[in-house]
C-alpha cells in the first residue's frame, strides 16, 4: 500500500473513514500499538487528524504528513490557539508545523491513562511475588538448615553404627567364648560324676539307712558289689522337697558300669524290691547327668518324638540317638548337635 500523505510504501498502517484513504501509522499521527488497541468498531470509524479539522467524514481531503511523532515528542509541543479560537501544537522550530487538535492529545493521553491504569495491579503483583519469593528464600534458607541438621546427625549416626557394629563383634566374640567356657565346663562337671549313679522314686522314711536301700537294689538287679567300691552316698534336693533322688559315687569306675548294665537288664525295679511292703513305685537308676545335659536330654527326647527317631539313650554320662535298627548311633553333646537328627 502506498501512504497518501507521503507516498511512501508500507505494509502496515490505518485506513481513515472520513476520507478513505490509506496512511501509515507516522503520517496518521497515531501509535501502532495505540491504534491496535483501539479495537475493530473504533478502527472503523477512526479519522486522519485532517478530517477530524475539517469536520468531512467523506471529502477527499489528503492530511498533510506531522514532522514529529505526537506521542513521542508531547513535551515539546506548544500550544497555539489563533484569532478563530482553534487549538493547534506546535512542535519544534526545526520541524515543519502539522495540525494537532487537542481532541488528538487528549485522545492519546487516555490511551496511555489506559496502559497506566494496570500499573496498580501490577505493583500489586510484583510486591506478592517478591513477598512469595522471600517465603521462598526462608523456606529454602530452613530447609538448608534442616538438611544440615539432618547430614550432621547421619554422620553421628554412621559413626555410631561404625562403633556399634565393633562392639557387636567383640560381643559375638565373647559370646562364643563364654560358650566354649560353658561346654567345658560341662563336660569337666559331667567328667567329675562319671562314677556317679543316679537312682529316683525311692520314698523317703525317717532315720532311712541307704546302705540297706542299696543293698536290696543290688539284689534286685542281681549285681553284688562290697561297701569298699562305694565312694559316697546321699540323697539330693530336687524341685520336689518330697522326694529327693540318691546319688551313688563308686570309686571304680568299671564297677559303677556294671551296676548300670545290670539295672538296664532288669528293665523295671519297684518299691516292693527295695523293702517298702507292696509299694509299686517304679525305681530308676541313671548315669549322673548335669543340669545342662538334663535340659538337653530333655530337648533330644521332645524333637525325637516329633521326628519318629526310636531310640534315646545314655551311655557313659553321653547322650545316644539312633533313628532305626539300620541307622548310624549319634552323640549329642550341645544343642548344635541337635541337627543329627533334623
Amino acid at each position: 500500500m502506498k501512504c497518501v500523505a507521503c507516498g511512501d510504501n508500507f505494509n502496515d498502517g490505518v485506513f481513515c473513514s472520513g476520507c478513505n484513504r490509506h496512511l501509515d501509522f507516522g503520517c496518521a499521527s497515531i501509535g501502532e500499538v495505540g491504534y491496535r488497541r483501539l479495537g475493530r468498531e473504533r478502527q472503523a470509524s477512526w479519522r486522519c487528524p485532517q478530517c477530524k479539522i475539517s469536520g468531512s467524514k467523506s471529502g477527499p481531503t489528503t492530511p498533510v504528513r506531522p514532522a514529529v511523532n505526537v506521542r513521542d515528542n508531547l513535551k515539546t509541543l506548544t500550544p497555539y490557539i489563533d484569532a478563530t479560537g482553534s487549538s493547534t501544537l506546535t512542535g519544534p522550530a526545526d520541524a515543519p508545523s502539522s495540525p494537532v487538535t487537542l481532541d488528538l492529545v487528549f485522545q492519546e493521553i487516555q490511551v496511555m491513562k489506559k496502559h497506566l491504569s494496570a500499573l496498580p495491579t501490577l505493583i500489586e503483583t510484583v510486591e506478592s511475588i517478591k513477598n512469595e519469593l522471600l517465603d521462598l528464600k526462608t523456606s529454602c534458607e530452613f530447609n538448608s538448615a534442616k538438611i544440615d541438621e539432618f547430614e550432621n546427625k547421619l554422620t553421628r549416626v554412621e559413626v555410631m553404627s561404625s562403633e556399634l557394629q565393633g562392639v557387636n563383634d567383640r560381643l559375638n566374640s565373647t559370646t562364643k567364648d563364654v560358650m566354649v567356657l560353658m561346654q567345658d565346663n560341662t563336660r569337666r562337671e559331667q567328667w567329675a560324676r562319671l562314677n556317679n549313679v543316679e537312682i529316683k522314686g525311692v520314698p523317703i522314711k525317717k532315720d532311712e539307712n541307704l546302705f540297706s536301700i542299696l543293698e536290696n537294689l543290688s539284689k534286685a538287679i542281681g549285681y553284688q558289689f562290697p561297701k569298699t567300691q562305694i565312694n559316697y552316698v546321699a540323697r539330693v534336693p530336687t524341685h520336689n522337697p518330697k522326694s529327693k533322688h540318691i546319688i551313688l559315687s563308686f570309686i571304680n569306675r568299671y564297677i559303677k558300669d556294671e551296676f548300670m548294665a545290670a539295672a538296664r537288664l532288669k528293665k523295671t525295679i519297684t518299691g516292693s524290691e527295695l523293702g517298702f511292703g507292696d509299694s509299686a513305685l517304679k525305681i530308676f537308676v541313671n548315669d549322673h547327668l548335669t543340669a545342662e545335659n538334663k535340659k538337653l536330654l530333655t530337648m533330644v527326647k521332645s524333637i525325637a518324638k516329633e521326628k519318629n527317631v526310636y531310640y534315646v539313650w545314655v551311655k557313659h554320662s553321653k547322650i545316644h540317638v539312633r533313628k532305626n535298627d539300620t541307622s548310624p548311633v549319634h552323640i549329642i553333646g550341645k544343642e548344635s548337635d541337635l541337627n543329627k537328627i533334623l
